[in-house]
C-alpha cells in the first residue's frame, strides 16, 4: 500500500517520462536512471545542449547509485556542484561556528572544532598573591607540593608552558635542582585524563638549577635569591582535565643554621609567573 501511495504522489506532483529505462521527472530527456527537473527548463528535444543554468536545478540518480545535485553527471555517491555558498547544510546538534565535519573511526561524522583553531588557554593564579614554601622534607604525601596554580584544558594536543618566579633561601655554595610537573592530584604525581607526548613520558618534568642567596641573611628570602624556573610540555589531553602545578618539596643538601637548606619559596603574584597552553593540531 505504501509502494501505490508513494507512486501516486509522484504522478501527482508532476510528469514522469521514461527513456530507454531512464526514468524523468519533469523532463522528457532524461540523462540518467533517474533525472528530476526541478524547474522544467531542460530542453524538449534530446538533441539539444542543457546549459549549466538548466543543470542547476536538476538532481541525477546514476545506475552506480552517485547521486548528483546540480551535476549532471555524479562520479561520486554525493556530488554536489552550487555557483554560491552554503550547498551544504548539517544540522545535528553538533553544529557550530568555525567548526568542521570530522568522522569517527566508524566514518560517523560530526562537526566539531579543530585544536588548532582553539584559543590560547590562559592557567588561574590566586586571586590574592600567595606564598607557597617547600620544607625541604618528604611528607606523607609524597616529595611534591602544590603551587596553587592550575590549568583546564579540552580534548587535543597541547603545549604547556610555564614560568615561575622561586627565591631561595640557600647560600650561594648550595644550589639545586628544582622540579616542576603537571598532575591531576594535588598531592602526587598522577596523569589521569591526559599524557606526555615527549621522550620522558609520564616522567616529564620542568627543571631548573636554583641558586642561593650570595646576601643571605637569617634565614630569609630576598631578592637576591630569585630565581626563574621556566620551559614547556607537549601533552595530550583524552577528557576535559582540571591540571595542577606542583613543585618538588624534598632534597637531600644538609643543614644551615638548624634549618633545612632545601627551602624554596614562589610568589604567586610575581610580574614574571606565566602558565598557558596553546594548541597543537
Amino acid at each position: 500500500m505504501k509502494k501505490y501511495f508513494f507512486s501516486l504522489l509522484i504522478i501527482i506532483s508532476g510528469q514522469i517520462f521514461s527513456q530507454d529505462k531512464n526514468v524523468g521527472i519533469d523532463t522528457n530527456n532524461p540523462k540518467s536512471l533517474l533525472h528530476v527537473d526541478g524547474e522544467k527548463d531542460n530542453p524538449k528535444i534530446a538533441s539539444e545542449i542543457i546549459t549549466a543554468a538548466q543543470i542547476a536545478n536538476d538532481i541525477m540518480v546514476t545506475k552506480e547509485g552517485n547521486i548528483g545535485i546540480g551535476v549532471l553527471a555524479p562520479t561520486t555517491k554525493l556530488d554536489i556542484y552550487s555557483s554560491t555558498d552554503g550547498a551544504l547544510k548539517l544540522v545535528d546538534g553538533t553544529q557550530g561556528a568555525n567548526k568542521v565535519l570530522m568522522s569517527d573511526a566508524n566514518g560517523i561524522a560530526t562537526w566539531q572544532t579543530l585544536n588548532s583553531l582553539k584559543a590560547v588557554v590562559p592557567g588561574v593564579f590566586p586571586s590574592a598573591g600567595t606564598q607557597v614554601q617547600g620544607d625541604g622534607t618528604l611528607n606523607n604525601f609524597g616529595a611534591v607540593k602544590y603551587t596553587q596554580t592550575y590549568i583546564d584544558l579540552t580534548p587535543g594536543n597541547w603545549l604547556v608552558n610555564i614560568g615561575l618566579t622561586v627565591r631561595s633561601k640557600q647560600d650561594i655554595l648550595n644550589r639545586f635542582w628544582l622540579h616542576g610537573y603537571l598532575s591531576t592530584s594535588t598531592i602526587s604525581v598522577i596523569q589521569n585524563g591526559f599524557t606526555h607526548l615527549g621522550p620522558a613520558g609520564s616522567n616529564t618534568s620542568f627543571s631548573n638549577l636554583i641558586f642561593g642567596n650570595p646576601a643571605r641573611t637569617n634565614n630569609t628570602y630576598t631578592s637576591d635569591g630569585t630565581n626563574m624556573l621556566s620551559g614547556s610540555s607537549f601533552i595530550s589531553v583524552i577528557a576535559n582535565t582540571r591540571i595542577y602545578l606542583l613543585l618538588d618539596d624534598a632534597n637531600t643538601l644538609p643543614t644551615q643554621n638548624g634549618e633545612k637548606v632545601g627551602h624554596w619559596q614562589f610568589n604567586t603574584a610575581s610580574w614574571e609567573n606565566y602558565f598557558y597552553a596553546i594548541p597543537i593540531e
